[in-house]
């Protein structure tokens, strides 16, 4: 059976034991509190030689067999005092502590309570090591440890009393980032024990730390609260994990730089950037050279361009930004021509920005052009690198002061303004261009053709020409405030608005850029996100399919016709994990089928006496090829 308190009802409304009997199913009320003098019924009883005991003015001791409760001795009468409600057992003896509410605060003591004799004794005071009352006991090691109040820094203490030559001492002071306040519980785990506060630590809002009896110290394991929240920029791939930043969160609540591992699925905090030269924007992000990762945080008086070795997870500022040199940097940086080169929104001559750059080689920052009016103001999109200029967007300035985009020519060091955004062209451009077959292509978030709110566009470097391509006109599109990607010849992109939420959605789309077809794929509902603002979609490498061992396995079939017959098809399992890839080079083949079959045993020999892989793919085609097909089989590293 199952013993418990419940606080009300029973005889009188003061609650009763209650047994729950678990082969039955049923519950039962034992005992009324009314009958139980003395004893508090907010607590756990606890069970010592097959009585129950509870604490309270007195010591109660409860017979489950006979369901009669006995009054075992008075801590009011030989103390003073009240019992606490903490309880554990020790070489025959029960350890509990005594409590007294004085004008000045609590003032407790340990006491041990001999069954046998039925006598308690006083062990230790803790107002003598600078606590209050107890919070809870646990026996480890041959020792009665246990946590109380206040301590030397006034947020809590651990102590330990040896029963062998009755010592009783502070073992260690709560504060700062340890935590604060540790709650009465402790758990005795694999040689440690562990316990929680409930403040202090990183986020102010707990911790998890565990006594090392080897060391005779403590250590923090886990902080509560805080985390890591509001994503910001694109993400960045790398030695597969995908690697991105936080506007907000961490220890500082500054924002966090975070992986992601896409074969474990584990996710990690790499970073947690400085109170100091923060906050991240949304357009800032990272990115990735020579095997370091470089990004920029805006602040309120400037912003920080940073480097960031993974090797150590090194964090080292490059450059402090100030009203001078610019300010609120709100992209990440550019490499060309083993520079940073990059904008701030504010700052310089005119306060309209900055275009400059950084050279790691020397470690020099250098402001390169002064944003005014006339080139535009207020930019706050990377640059893009193409055939030896940079091209990039501003919010404000131009001819109709609602942005402008430009090229740059770091070679000599020339400006030139390509493009006026207007209302009628839409405005707003917060994201990277994106560079495919010699044309640019990005999109805004404010205003544009037929009353919309945002478009996607197009700019040709090379003859200077704009156009837009397609409209976000609500309630199925507005405001495209993302990169788009592409792949397969067609633009994937993510406006922050529309769909069913409106105003709170936002969706997924489709550019098909052969016959120029627009297309919704996904709504943000809320349950799958909502609200993306200021990143771009990743193509990544598939992980490959494991297979199941020694069995073959049919993989989903696909039709190769003459629409895709020049394209690469991918062919994965169920998961999306990757089998095949085949390119017919013209070849109709009709329904294609693959099956896989992984090896379970050892390494498998041809009659030559070489070794081959441990699985095997059979592919079948509805038509016979009439030239030869390009094939992709991807294996897992372990298996070669």
């Amino acid at each position: 059976r199952l013993f418990g308190i419940s606080s009300a009802g029973g005889n009188n409304g003061y609650g009763h034991i209650f047994a729950y009997d678990v082969a039955a199913g049923t519950i039962s009320k034992r005992l009324s509190f009314n009958v139980i003098q003395g004893a508090n019924y907010n607590q756990e009883m606890f069970l010592y030689n097959n009585r129950f005991y509870l604490t309270g003015d007195n010591l109660v001791e409860y017979n489950p067999n006979t369901n009669i409760a006995v009054t075992k001795l008075s801590f009011k009468d030989l103390f003073d005092a009240k019992g606490n409600k903490s309880m554990v057992a020790y070489n025959n003896k029960i350890y509990t502590g005594i409590y007294v509410e004085k004008f000045t605060g609590i003032e407790g003591k340990l006491v041990e309570y001999d069954p046998a004799g039925n006598q308690a004794v006083v062990r230790g005071d803790f107002t003598a090591i600078g606590g209050t009352g107890l919070n809870g006991l646990t026996v480890f090691n041959n020792r009665i440890i246990g946590s109380s109040g206040k301590g030397a820094n006034g947020k809590g203490m651990l102590f330990e009393f040896n029963p062998a030559n009755n010592a009783f001492y502070a073992k260690f002071y709560f504060g700062n980032n340890m935590g604060e306040d540790p709650n009465p519980f402790l758990l005795e785990h694999a040689g440690r024990l562990y316990g929680q506060t409930i403040g202090g630590g990183h986020y102010n809002e707990g911790t998890i730390f565990y006594y090392e009896p080897d060391e005779n110290a403590v250590y923090r394991k886990f902080d509560y609260g805080g985390g890591m929240y509001y994503p910001s920029g694109k993400l960045v791939y790398y030695q597969g994990e995908l690697y991105g930043i936080t506007t907000k969160g961490g220890y500082n609540n500054r924002g966090v730089i975070f992986s992601y591992d896409l074969a474990t699925g584990t996710f990690k905090d790499r970073y947690h950037l400085p109170a100091a030269g923060s906050h991240p924007s949304y357009e800032n992000g990272l990115i990735l050279y020579n095997n370091k990762f470089y990004g920029t945080v805006r602040q309120e008086a400037g912003g920080i361009l940073f480097e960031l070795n993974p090797d150590k997870w090194q964090f080292k500022i490059l450059h402090t930004f100030t009203a001078v040199t610019g300010t609120t940097p709100l992209s990440y940086p550019t490499v060309y021509n083993g520079k940073l080169y990059g904008t701030t929104s504010f700052g310089g001559s005119f306060n309209g920005g900055v275009l400059y750059e950084y050279d790691l080689s020397t470690s020099t920052y250098t402001v390169k052009v002064q944003m005014g009016d006339g080139f535009g103001t207020e930019p706050g999109a990377p640059l893009l690198v193409y055939n030896n200029k940079l091209i990039g967007t501003t919010n404000k300035g131009g001819n109709n002061n609602e942005g402008t985009l430009f090229e740059y020519y770091p070679a000599n060091n020339g400006m030139i303004v390509r493009y006026h955004f207007s209302i009628g062209s839409g405005h707003g451009t917060r994201n990277a261009l994106t560079l495919h077959n010699n044309k640019c292509y990005g999109m805004t978030a404010v205003d544009g053709p037929n009353n919309a709110v945002g478009s996607l566009f197009t700019y040709d470097p090379n003859t200077f020409a704009f156009a837009n391509l397609h409209p976000f006109i609500p309630p199925a599109n507005a405001q495209g405030l993302n990169s788009v990607t592409v792949f397969n010849n067609k633009l994937y992109g993510l406006t922050r608005m529309g769909g069913p939420l409106l105003d709170h959605g936002g969706n997924m789309f489709e550019y098909d850029l052969l016959n120029g077809q627009f297309k919704n794929l996904n709504d943000f509902t809320g349950e799958n996100g909502r609200l993306p603002e200021g990143n771009e979609m990743l193509v990544l490498p598939a992980l490959v399919a494991p297979g199941t061992p020694g069995t073959c396995k049919g993989i989903a079939p696909a039709n190769i016709n003459a629409a895709n017959a020049t394209e690469w098809i991918p062919f994965t399992d169920e998961e999306g994990k990757a089998v095949a890839e085949i390119n017919a080079n013209g070849n109709v083949l009709g329904n294609v089928r693959i099956s896989l079959y992984t090896h379970d045993g050892e390494t498998r020999k041809d009659e030559a006496g070489r070794f081959y892989l441990n699985r095997n793919l059979t592919i079948t085609t509805q038509f016979t090829p009439a030239t030869p097909v390009s094939v992709r089989i991807y294996v897992k590293k372990t298996e070669l």
